[in-house]
């Protein structure tokens, strides 16, 4: 049949076939806000690393306050302590505070070129989204936030 594909290489087979269904409407789901904060991709990252180093490994909260020119990055634990780091950002719009796992902001910042990235969310329960446009990579990356 024209949809499926074999593939074997060595001991191991792979088997695919190809769906014929409608692909879901994906965009729905990615914020559409004008707020935001641009952000040195490296500043961000070495913020949120050294937050985390503050949390569990099941527990790994990062709290985000953006405000004016900067971005405070939030991590507490009861073991260890606070963590608190300040980021400087372009802000577009309100500032807000949002909590979000640490992991996976560390896994978006960890694919991201060094360069600026951009954060947008339309209020402190909403999806955020996390994109960067840069020469060699255009992606967006959508992540829900934790209850604060």
């Amino acid at each position: 049949s024209d949809n499926l594909a074999f593939m074997s290489v060595g001991f191991r087979h792979l088997a695919a076939r190809q769906v014929d269904a409608k692909f879901p409407a994906y965009e729905r789901i990615i914020p559409n806000t004008t707020d935001g904060a641009t952000v040195d991709r490296d500043r961000w990252q070495q913020a949120i690393r050294r937050a985390m180093l503050v949390g569990t490994t099941s527990r790994r909260k990062v709290r985000l306050e953006v405000d004016g020119t900067v971005m405070v990055v939030r991590a507490a634990s009861a073991e260890i302590g606070d963590a608190v780091e300040r980021v400087p950002v372009t802000v577009t719009g309100a500032g807000w505070a949002s909590a979000f796992d640490g992991e996976l902001l560390a896994d978006f910042l960890a694919v991201a070129e060094p360069g600026e990235v951009t954060y947008g969310q339309a209020g402190e329960k909403a999806p955020a989204r996390l994109h960067q446009h840069a020469d060699t990579i255009d992606f967006t990356y959508i992540l829900m936030p934790l209850v604060i």
